[in-house]
């Protein structure tokens, strides 16, 4: 029996890694001869950097940084010499994870970091950037990053606004860099499909897991229409109705200020490393994905929807496992699914799932693995 263990991260408790490691301790002890290929996965957040890292002449490098809120952090990226390219995750400087809950602001926090990850990069002879967004603690557009890239975002007394979220509703005026970015090839590996600003933009969707209350949200709301607003006029482009804009807490809108493309992180990924050419090598009778969380959002390039879908193509059945269902399981299964199953077993709190991810993960998976195994 082979299997392919292929899943993305549970936020704040289990990376991909993680993940694959545990699933396959627990599908060892059930049977040893079971022939087990990991592939940890990511469609742009925490774990792409380390996903891409397998290949051909990749290296990690590492450097000091800036957390969200300024504090210094040791972080690294993925640097192929061959092709000039840099593989950077917005997380690893400008992440959630990064901060505790009480460190947690929308307002407040900053992508000043993920931008000296960039410069070092330039620095360093990149000309093609790949950039994950997932997983940010920020809701400032971008201009904390682009800030450090040269960009000057002042407001009507033509003083530098706060580089934060803050900030946003007094930009009155922007000027360029003297770096001409065009001449880099900007790739932006997005999760999500969300617009800039509105009910369905970064603020109202994802601000209130960074820490803001209702009045925050609408303030941030506001700041993210000015910027639009701004950087139509000053430089003739339009981010009100772009696709993923809102991404990263609004950094798909600011690095198109530097020509970046987006597109969906997981097929970035997956096109990398040959992820569907796994099927046809290794005749898998069963996938094994999964993330912290299985709701709506995930039918938006999400790895365990993707991961299911190819398997459903190659005909191998999937089984996804999660900290948390928030879907119909018939959704599910019409998304490539054979089953679905939640790591919890009994009533218990998200903090105290995400402090047993790994005992609750491997007795999941045994028993799956039992089930199965025994059945076949």
């Amino acid at each position: 029996m082979k299997i392919l263990i292929s899943p993305d991260s549970f936020k704040e408790s289990l990376g991909a890694e993680e993940f694959c490691q545990v699933a396959s301790q627990a599908i060892k002890s059930i049977s040893p001869e079971i022939e087990i290929t990991q592939m940890p996965m990511s469609d742009g957040g925490e774990g792409m950097v380390d996903s891409l890292l397998i290949l051909p002449n990749s290296k990690k490098i590492n450097l000091s940084s800036t957390n969200p809120i300024g504090k210094p952090i040791n972080c690294y990226y993925n640097y192929i010499e061959t092709t000039k390219t840099a593989i950077i995750e917005m997380a690893s400087a400008s992440g959630l994870m990064l901060l505790n809950d009480f460190e947690k602001n929308a307002l407040q926090t900053s992508t000043i970091g993920t931008g000296k990850i960039i410069q070092h990069a330039l620095n360093k002879g990149a000309k093609k950037l790949i950039i994950g967004l997932g997983g940010s603690a920020t809701t400032d557009a971008g201009i904390g990053c682009l800030a450090k890239l040269g960009f000057k975002f002042l407001n009507a007394q033509g003083k530098s606004v706060s580089l934060d979220g803050a900030g946003l509703k007094s930009i009155h005026k922007i000027i360029m860099p003297e770096t001409d970015y065009s001449e880099f090839d900007i790739q932006v590996a997005s999760d999500v499909n969300n617009l800039l600003y509105g009910r369905q933009g970064s603020a109202y969707i994802f601000a209130p897991q960074k820490g803001a209350s209702g009045a925050e949200v609408r303030q941030l709301d506001d700041g993210l229409k000015n910027f639009a607003t701004v950087v139509k006029r000053d430089l003739g482009i339009d981010l009100a109705e772009v696709v993923g804009a809102g991404a990263g807490g609004g950094m798909g809108a600011g690095l198109l200020l530097m020509g970046a493309k987006s597109k969906s992180g997981f097929k970035i990924i997956s096109d990398l490393i040959g992820f569907e050419k796994l099927f046809k090598k290794y005749q898998f009778d069963l996938v094994i994905t999964g993330e912290g969380k299985l709701d709506q959002q995930s039918l938006n390039g999400k790895v365990p929807i993707e991961v299911a879908k190819i398997a459903k193509r190659h005909k191998v059945a999937t089984l996804g496992v999660f900290g948390m269902i928030d879907m119909e399981n018939k959704l599910a299964y019409e998304h490539g699914f054979d089953a679905i199953f939640s790591i919890t077993n009994q009533p218990i709190t998200l903090k105290q799932s995400q402090k047993q991810a790994k005992e609750l993960l491997y007795k999941q998976v045994q028993n799956l693995i039992r089930f199965k195994y025994h059945s076949i």
